[in-house]
């Protein structure tokens, strides 16, 4: 993978939201699965893209402090949501990828940028690295007192 693309230019999608299970008559387990594309490095372990978990911060900040998920490198993220509170939750989860990605698309265009810059200086920084490194080695070189 390119320097620039550390990151991938391949943000995840949410490919589902179900319910799994109840845990009382108040709340239910909702499952919300992410998916990455079938190039992705993480196509695989769509929960290991950093996308995924500016997405899954997104989505607790939603349902509000003390709130618990359990997540996997597969891409699915449970969480219990009050019963009364399903269709909202269902619209925030999809608000909080629309706004994850505009969120990683200006981080990858940061990060071209930091890539570009780097990429012009570094004739210049390589040079001033090594004076920099002769001038340890010289004292390293010296004789301890």
């Amino acid at each position: 993978m390119a320097n620039e693309d550390a990151l991938g230019d391949d943000p995840c999608t949410v490919a589902g939201i179900r319910a799994v299970d109840e845990r009382d008559d108040e709340l239910v387990e909702l499952e919300i699965t992410v998916a990455c594309g079938p190039n992705s490095p993480w196509k695989d372990q769509p929960g290991d893209h950093p996308w995924f978990m500016r997405f899954r911060n997104r989505v607790l900040v939603t349902l509000g402090p003390g709130t618990t998920s359990v997540l996997g490198p597969d891409g699915r993220l449970r969480l219990a949501v009050p019963r009364s509170e399903i269709e909202d939750f269902v619209r925030a989860v999809r608000q909080a990828a629309r706004d994850t990605d505009v969120e990683y698309q200006v981080l990858l265009a940061q990060q071209r940028e930091q890539a570009e810059r780097d990429r012009q200086a570094g004739p210049g920084k390589r040079a001033r690295l090594a004076q920099d490194q002769a001038r340890i080695d010289l004292v390293l070189a010296e004789p301890e007192l």
